[in-house]
Parts: structure tokens; C-alpha cells; sequence
């Protein structure tokens, strides 16, 4: 009776240990399945980045273009044939400088007016260097939009543009046909060296006006002067435009825009 109470026992403990041994053994299946569900995971993420990566890839290639397309706004590359970052407008239009809160100072030295400054998506200048390169790839023109504190505006349009290379100072080589309703103030300043208070190539029309320009006599124009948030021109330390807005009125926006001449683009099609 004592020895079949013991078998019982025994059998009972094997029992035990078999459940346990089953129960150990789908414990380490699910872990593994588990283990093989997180290396596939894994493998997944890797697939879905490395695609996210081409595309990302081909998508900052798609945007490289000689020049600002017709269709879609915003900052493209530029090739002239070295890359930079510019604000296209959705026109064919090329933004290559902009006021409008006086967040940035544009009282700059020679090689910051060279190499350009500021935010492309406020205030900026692109850069004498990239105007050169650009102009001189392809004839181009000049488009200039100014306002008032007052919420005037006016156009300033010429059909052709070019800046010339830094031996002979960035000057204002070509400047074309006039048409809009802003007055031409530009004109006066054609043939003229670029000057900045550190490298004034006429007087000193940068030191007094504090600001970048072609300057000559020294200005019909400037729009590159100190920002006034009153709008009002207190002496020549101002944005202005002489042919509008004569007065006391220092210009609260203006935006600089080129664009290839469209006989040009036609034939680049």
C-alpha cells in the first residue's frame, strides 16, 4: 500500500514536471515567434526608411533647376552651375531681395553684399556674386515691387538686367527698357560700381546712405538703406525710390525679382 502511494506520488510529480516542461516550452516558442515578429519589424523599417531616403533624395534632385520654374512657389536650388538656395514665386520669377520688417541689417561689408545675407523667407539679399553668374548666363529681367506704410504700392519693370563680375565692382552693366508706374529711378544709377561703406567706389555715398547700392551723386535710389518702421525718410538714411513717394517717406516693403527673358526660355524648352 506504502510503495503504490509512492508510484502515485511519483507519477503525480511527473505530471507536474511535464506541464512545466509544456508550459516552458510555449513560453520560449511565443519568444521566439515574438524575437522573429521584432527581426521582421525591424527588416520592414529598414525597407521604408531606406525608400523614404531615395525619395527624399530625388525629391531634393527634382528641385535643382538653372532657373525658377513656372509652376510651384517656394526655395529652389539654383545651379549657375554652383547650387544655392533661392525664393521662386510661381512665375518664373526669382526673389533676390526683400524688405518688409527691418529684421535684418543690411548696412553690410563688401563680401557680406557679395556672398548675400539674411532670410530667405524675409529680409535678404541673394548675393552680387550669384546676380553676376546668373545675368551673364542668359540675358534676364528686373522686376521691382515697392509699398508704403500706407498701403500704396507700385511696380518698377526693366526688359533687361545684367551685373558685372567683381574686378569690375559688381557694376550695373546693363539696364533696359522702362515700363510701370513707380517712375524710373534706376536709370541713374546705370553704368555704376556697386559701393558699401568698407569699399565705397563713388565719395562716399555708402558711409552717408549706410547701405549697399550703385551708387552715383549719390542716389536717385535706395533701396538697400535703413528700415524706417514709420515710413517717414529723415534725412538720406532710408529706403527710397525718388520718382515715387518724393516726400519725407521711407519705403516699409520692396521685393527685387528676376526672371529670363522669354525669347530666351522659349528656346531653352
Amino acid at each position: 500500500m506504502e510503495i503504490l502511494e509512492i508510484k502515485n506520488d511519483i507519477k503525480k510529480k511527473d505530471e507536474l514536471l511535464n506541464a512545466k516542461y509544456i508550459e516552458i516550452q510555449e513560453k520560449n516558442d511565443q519568444a521566439k515567434s515574438k524575437d522573429d515578429q521584432n527581426r521582421e519589424l525591424t527588416n520592414r523599417l529598414k525597407i521604408i526608411s531606406q525608400n523614404l531616403s531615395n525619395a527624399n533624395e530625388k525629391l531634393s534632385k527634382s528641385d535643382e533647376t538653372n532657373f525658377c520654374p513656372y509652376t510651384g512657389s517656394g526655395t529652389f536650388h539654383i545651379q549657375i552651375p554652383k547650387s544655392f538656395e533661392a525664393p521662386c514665386n510661381g512665375s518664373g520669377w526669382m526673389v533676390i531681395q526683400r524688405r518688409m520688417d527691418g529684421s535684418v541689417d543690411f548696412d553690410r561689408t563688401w563680401n557680406e553684399y557679395k556672398e548675400g545675407f539674411g532670410n530667405l523667407t524675409g529680409e535678404f539679399f541673394i548675393g552680387l556674386e550669384k546676380l553676376h553668374l546668373l545675368t551673364h548666363a542668359r540675358p534676364h529681367e528686373l522686376k521691382i515691387l515697392m509699398g508704403d506704410i500706407h498701403g500704396d504700392t507700385a511696380v518698377a519693370h526693366y526688359d533687361d538686367f545684367k551685373i558685372g563680375n567683381e574686378e569690375k565692382l559688381y557694376a550695373l552693366e546693363v539696364l533696359g527698357k522702362f515700363s510701370g508706374d513707380a517712375g524710373d529711378s534706376l536709370k541713374y544709377h546705370k553704368n555704376m560700381k556697386f559701393s558699401t561703406f568698407d569699399k565705397d567706389n563713388y565719395g562716399k555715398c555708402g558711409r552717408y546712405y549706410a547701405a549697399g547700392w550703385w551708387f552715383n551723386h549719390c542716389s536717385e535710389s535706395s533701396l538697400n538703406g535703413n528700415f524706417k518702421r514709420n515710413g517717414q525718410l529723415m534725412g538720406i538714411r532710408g529706403i527710397f525710390w525718388s520718382s515715387w513717394k518724393k516726400s519725407k517717406v521711407s519705403l516699409t516693403f520692396v521685393q527685387m525679382m528676376i526672371k529670363p527673358k522669354d525669347n530666351v526660355m522659349k528656346k531653352s524648352v
